[in-house]
């Protein structure tokens, strides 16, 4: 390290000797001006020494030393469909960049659908967040829907307050005494109208002729069935208010993503926002959202042109499902939580688990995220004592992959251990090399940090093997093999190992066994091969404390 760091120095102190030897034998001073032009870059002079002119010459370099963090905007996908009526975006073929906000997103897509209330709940948790949106074709099937009932049989004597919830969204009217059942209904009708950027239904009851009021979920497909609904009437004497089922029924089909990932070829953001349903999750990998994106990221995530891509779930139903999605993706580079019997939808959940990935990760790519409470309006189950996880299914969960949302005594939701979705190897056997999710987002910004400073540091540069010690001064340009080395490791050492994301340990130990590589290729004398078997440091999950009695 040392002797790479002042090897420049070095050989510009020699390279000086030399030419005030030259100019001690009497060479003419043109020419030691011209043989001094290599020491510009190395000493930073402010004026070239041929020149004759009088006067001060000056230099600022604003951008000399070791450059800041180089890993850039951490950008937001978010890849959903649009409703079925409403919005301006273009599906399948139209990347739109850097939406400033939630009402932005609802204006390309709709109020209140699928992509609207996830990107709401992202930008709570990360207001500044550069979110990108792209938009797939509609499913083919039918939209999910249910049905609130009003009976007035036994007519209302003393007003009822009706309250409705629809995916976790409350809210209430009232039913007057001596109303029909008919102006109850058309009342919440033009309720849910008024609420229609929170809730992701539509509602109608025949032009106001029908004691039913028909809800019909935003988006086509099976995302709708996700949706659960209920209506409740308090406070008053008569009248009946009954929903037809728990969550809405009816949606048929899943969206297909793979143009709009066709039109993602080649374009990198850290973090994907899939919003889709529980049961497109769970899907095979030749034919669910999630395969096809673990296909696509998978494909592109080494070599030349990289993409370092995750992509992040959460599902609202059983155990079982979410254990569903995580066998068919096992896989690195995903993140899938459940939140059972949750209100709030699936892509209300995910948008604000990526908030909180992409706003703390920024700071701190190894940040924890280890029982971290959420920003984000999300509603929870409202039977806890049914939904609650017992400690068996949260340990059953953590060996396959699935993460799970807690909360707190005062009912926050709030983050558990969030964990990858890789949990066994291609033998079957437990592998825990990438448990935490945090451990993943750090590899990630320490390689795409390193990939741009490479190349701004070797840019117009020759690449050479180690010399041995005594050879002729290398010329200006030139990078060897253990000047590479100190310079990465030095990077390393600058940006990764003192801000707490890489263990400074371990990398002493693969420096000292020589297990870090950094040398020409064999093969090719133009490429340089770096291999550096980096630790993250790990999160704080539990503590042990063993009291007894001395």
């Amino acid at each position: 390290m040392k002797r790479s760091r002042f090897r420049p120095l070095i050989l510009g102190a020699a390279w000086s000797i030399f030419l005030v030897a030259l100019m001690l034998f009497g060479a003419p001073p043109k020419l030691v001006g011209v043989l001094s032009l290599p020491l510009l870059p190395m000493i930073g002079l402010a004026v070239d020494p041929t020149s004759r002119r009088p006067g001060v010459g000056l230099a600022i370099n604003l951008r000399s030393g070791t450059s800041t963090q180089l890993t850039g905007t951490q950008r937001i996908l978010l890849l959903s469909t649009k409703n079925a009526s409403g919005g301006s975006a273009t599906v399948d073929t139209v990347i739109y960049e850097a939406v400033a906000n939630a009402d932005a997103v609802a204006t390309l897509a709709g109020p209140g659908g699928l992509a609207h209330l996830a990107a709401t709940r992202l930008f709570e948790e990360y207001p500044t967040a550069t979110l990108d949106c792209i938009f797939m074709a509609d499913a083919s099937g039918n939209s999910a829907a249910g049905t609130i009932t009003f009976d007035a049989t036994t007519p209302v004597s003393s007003a009822q307050t009706v309250t409705t919830k629809i995916a976790g969204y409350e809210f209430t009217i009232v039913w007057n005494a001596a109303e029909t059942a008919i102006v109850a209904a058309t009342r919440l009708v033009a309720k849910i109208g008024t609420l229609s950027k929170f809730l992701p239904v539509t509602a109608a009851n025949g032009g106001g002729t029908l004691a039913a009021v028909t809800l019909t979920f935003k988006q086509k497909g099976k995302a709708g069935l996700d949706c659960k609904y209920s209506v409740a009437l308090s406070e008053g004497i008569g009248g009946a208010a009954t929903a037809a089922a728990a969550a809405l029924t009816g949606g048929t089909t899943e969206p297909d993503p793979a143009n709009a990932i066709l039109k993602m070829a080649g374009r990198e953001w850290r973090f994907i926002l899939p919003c889709i349903s529980n049961a497109d999750m769970a899907l095979a990998s030749a034919t669910g959202t999630m395969g096809k994106l673990k296909t696509y990221i998978a494909a592109n995530d080494s070599g030349i042109g990289a993409l370092l891509q995750t992509a992040h779930t959460v599902c609202t139903d059983s155990t079982t499902n979410a254990k569903a999605m995580t066998n068919q993706h096992c896989f690195e580079y995903f993140s899938h939580h459940l939140a059972r019997g949750a209100l709030s939808l699936p892509c209300e959940w995910a948008g604000a688990a990526v908030g909180a990935y992409a706003r703390d990760s920024k700071v701190d790519p190894a940040h924890p995220f280890v029982q971290q409470e959420l920003v984000a309006t999300l509603v929870g189950s409202p039977d806890t004592a049914t939904d609650d996880l017992t400690v068996a299914e949260q340990e059953d969960l953590l060996n396959s992959g699935v993460s799970y949302f807690g909360r707190t005594a005062q009912g926050v939701p709030r983050f558990e251990r969030p964990i990858s979705t890789y949990f066994e190897d291609a033998d079957g056997n437990a592998d825990d090399r990438v448990l935490d999710i945090s451990k993943t987002f750090a590899l990630v910004a320490v390689g795409s940090d390193l990939r741009t400073f490479c190349q701004r540091t070797f840019r117009g540069k020759k690449l050479m093997k180690n010399l041995p010690t005594g050879n002729t001064p290398i010329p200006p340009g030139i990078v060897e093999e253990k000047d590479a080395k100190g310079l990465i490791v030095g990077r390393l050492r600058s940006a990764w190992v003192t801000a707490g994301v890489i263990r400074g340990d371990k990398l002493d130990e693969v420096l000292a066994d020589e297990s870090l590589v950094v040398q020409v290729d064999p093969l090719d004398e133009t490429q340089l091969d770096v291999f550096l078997p980096l630790r993250v440091v790990p999160p704080l999950v539990k503590t042990s404390i063993d009291i007894v009695q001395a």
